[in-house]
């Protein structure tokens, strides 16, 4: 069995006011807590055509998010819809998610099941 991971859908980078240089806007340190990371998307990416390449990428990837797994909501709204679909469809609608408290600086499950498939 694989270990756990944490799928980010987009990470968002931002300039560092002192050094000019592009970091990231987030800091997911303590997601680590619940799997090893997995960058899906650039922060570049976007839904706008050609959008086949970052569909084919979010199919490709989620096809291994597994029923353990969790996904990390961050980036385009669009991107994030899709990330969400292609991850319901490999765990047959149900879903794990980590929403950030800030309050209590601490990442919270949320589980979900979306739907259900036939069975054949």
């Amino acid at each position: 069995m694989r270990q756990t991971k944490v799928f980010i859908v987009q990470d968002q980078f931002m300039r560092d006011s002192e050094t000019g240089a592009l970091v990231s806007k987030f800091d997911f340190t303590k997601a680590k807590e619940f799997g090893e990371l997995e960058y899906i998307l650039a922060p570049n990416a976007n839904p706008f055509s050609p959008n086949e390449e970052v569909i084919e990428k979010l199919r490709e990837t989620l096809a291994d998010f597994g029923p353990h797994d969790y996904l990390l909501l961050t980036g385009n709204p669009i991107l994030i819809g899709w990330a969400t679909t292609f991850a319901a469809m490999a765990c047959q609608g149900r879903i794990r998610m980590l929403q950030w408290n800030p309050r209590r600086q601490c990442y919270l499950e949320v589980r979900g099941k979306l739907f259900e498939q036939a069975q054949v």
